[in-house]
């Protein structure tokens, strides 16, 4: 940034795009933290809508009168009056080639104006920025659109140890760089600053452990961010509601973009592409029909996604098939789960299973397949059963059954055991979770008589203790 902004003879923009939440503000902050000495007059707007820039611009013009009063073409505006010519003023002023040093921040400009947007809501930032050719201009956005000076993608963290600073320094608690259980709680946030910070404030005043908010994140994730202390360089927003406000604008500008995100919760966070979507041919839903009707409709969805930071490309995916895959960060997918599907959908649940069923490259009958989710703060695993005789071949329709996975696995000290009906032993603590087949690997937490020992990788066979009885789960004694 100090590059891009500092020893130039003529203007100088950077725009840091990303995610919400992912650390643009503080960016920002930090870099005029560090270089505040290279302005000579920096000003803060909140470029959110056009009320709150015609605000912001009157703040700078009182910010300037305040201490040179007699400032030739800001002294005669009324500050209470016309916003429209305050901001005329103010960008005059910036114009005047004795006042090249500035630096202005067009923070949260989410909302930008596009090309034949017919939105009223949109902000063309166009109109506010000075004319002249000297200055330094810095825009945070979550939208990959804006295109008004040289674009940084800011993206997680993806060291460790920096994940463990921010928690480190919002929780109060020193000594946590070897602490296996912060260790796998920084893992599992995935380098979101946002995610980070609102951890370690949470833990700040109480007696939780680490290992214990992990707990509650993966049990309880809407109740714990709901009542999670507000930050103050969030005041506004939560990891709860910070990507409502992005989910509400991509659904007024393609429902199908929408529909997919809600759809991704019944997925693994990094498990979509175009060719997989292409096996829910057969739904009656009209969405997904036109979504997945030609690909360029699938990469107009899927595109906006990505434009507001909600999905990444993930290349190795659906390589098999030739196309790209798409992924959402961790955090991300959590909230689509809790969130934008706090009611179970059996409708997505039916696409997805279909979607991933067609995808295993074996069909025999003899063959369950199998999605797992997370529903009611349980793991649960949904199985596609053929009703009809496996040895006659006689497939006479399909039935979905589901059990609950905790009811029958538990983690004994890092290995997962089966029980033979439901069970109270301790349902498996898991960093990460999959299914290949029939087997189930998990990471678990390996706990002694002094608390967590780290994480341990473990599966289990289920085809070995499940079978298909006419459509319907059997458990193999």
């Amino acid at each position: 940034m100090y590059e891009l902004l500092c020893g130039h003879s003529s203007r100088a923009a950077v725009v840091l795009h990303g995610l919400g939440g992912i650390g643009k503000t503080q960016l920002a902050i930090e870099y005029i933290r560090r270089h505040k000495e290279k302005h000579t007059a920096i000003f803060w707007l909140n470029a959110n809508d056009e009320d709150s820039l015609r605000l912001s611009f009157r703040s700078i013009a009182q910010q300037v009168l305040k201490y040179y009063p007699s400032t030739g073409v800001l002294s005669n505006i009324d500050l209470e009056g016309d916003l429209d010519r305050m901001v005329n003023a103010v960008k005059t002023w910036l114009d005047h080639q004795d006042n090249a040093r500035w630096l202005m921040v067009f923070d949260n400009y989410d909302n930008p104006r596009t090309p034949g947007s017919s939105d009223r809501s949109t902000v063309d930032i166009r109109r506010y920025l000075p004319e002249s050719d000297h200055g330094s201009i810095i825009i945070t956005t979550r939208s990959a659109r804006v295109t008004q000076g040289q674009r940084l993608h800011i993206q997680k963290l993806t060291s460790l140890e920096d994940g463990l600073k921010i928690l480190a320094n919002m929780s109060g608690r020193e000594s946590i760089e070897n602490d296996p259980d912060a260790k796998a709680l920084v893992s599992k946030l995935d380098g979101l600053p946002l995610a980070l910070s609102m951890a370690g404030a949470y833990l700040e005043h109480v007696t939780t452990s680490f290992a214990e908010y992990l707990r509650l994140y993966e049990a309880s994730w809407s109740k714990l961010q709901r009542t999670s202390p507000t930050l103050n360089s969030y005041e506004d927003r939560s990891l709860y509601t910070t990507w409502q406000v992005t989910f509400d604008r991509i659904q007024k500008q393609n429902t199908a973009s929408a529909q997919l995100l809600k759809l991704w919760a019944y997925f693994d966070k990094q498990d979509v592409w175009f060719e997989l979507l292409r096996h829910a041919r057969s739904t009656d839903d009209e969405w997904i029909k036109k979504l997945i009707e030609d690909e360029l409709n699938f990469n107009e969805a899927v595109r906006l996604l990505c434009e507001y930071g909600l999905a990444h490309l993930e290349p190795s995916l659906g390589q098999s098939s030739g196309s790209a895959g798409y992924g959402v960060h961790s955090c991300v997918h959590s909230w689509t789960i809790s969130v934008l599907n706090g009611e179970w959908d059996d409708g997505l649940m039916r696409i997805a299973l279909t979607c991933v069923a067609s995808e295993v490259p074996n069909d025999d009958v003899d063959k369950w397949w199998l999605l797992q989710h997370k529903r009611d703060d349980k793991q649960y695993l949904v199985a596609e059963l053929a009703t009809g005789s496996a040895a006659g071949g006689d497939k006479a329709g399909w039935y979905v059954d589901s059990i609950c996975l905790d009811d029958y696995i538990s983690n004994d000290h890092g290995s997962l055991r089966w029980g033979k009906g439901p069970t109270s032993a301790t349902p498996p603590e898991t960093s990460s979770c999959s299914m290949m087949g029939g087997t189930l690997a998990a990471q678990l937490a390996a706990r002694g008589d002094t608390g967590c020992d780290g994480w341990r990788n473990a599966t289990i066979d289920l085809g070995e203790r499940l079978a298909n009885d006419h459509g319907r789960f059997k458990y193999i004694d």
